[in-house]
């Protein structure tokens, strides 16, 4: 019976090992997050949507990893829980609620940073492309009068039959 005790604690001790080890991680991550939005304003104009959505992913993760960390807590607090039944009731109620929480804040954040990714790969594509054509079309335009007006013809610029 002393082994079976002595295996049930090495392997809370593993799993308490682990979920520390996980908390520790996100937390690194959300640390990196918040540096990368600090410093996107001065890499980036302030009021573009990249920064804002990047701000508010940032801030989703920060209660994604704060609602982790409360249901970390929870499922400690019941392996050393020996109060009455009603006061485990409750923690049973809010552990359960907290995990709801933290479903619903982790899909939450999955759709934004999808949402996210999808539209800053559209609008990254004209970026490129404006900043690469424009000065093309001005060098061509000085250089090469022909070269220019295929260029002006290819998008649209010349008479169509």
């Amino acid at each position: 019976d002393d082994d079976n005790d002595s295996l049930v604690r090495t392997a809370q001790k593993r799993k308490t090992k682990r979920m520390i080890q996980k908390y520790i991680l996100l937390s690194k991550i959300q640390k990196i997050m918040i540096g990368i939005s600090i410093l996107s304003p001065f890499v980036l104009s302030w009021n573009q949507s990249m920064v804002l959505s990047q701000c508010l992913t940032t801030i989703l993760y920060y209660y994604c990893v704060k609602s982790d960390g409360m249901l970390m807590l929870f499922k400690h607090d019941n392996n050393n829980n020996s109060s009455g039944t009603n006061v485990r009731r409750k923690r049973q109620y809010h552990a359960l609620l907290e995990q709801k929480r933290n479903k619903v804040l982790w899909r939450g954040y999955i759709v934004s940073v999808v949402l996210l990714l999808v539209t800053d790969a559209m609008s990254m594509s004209s970026w490129c492309f404006l900043g690469w054509y424009l000065p093309v079309e001005r060098t061509t335009s000085a250089a090469n009068p022909i070269l220019s007006s295929l260029i002006s013809f290819g998008s649209g610029g010349g008479s169509g039959g």
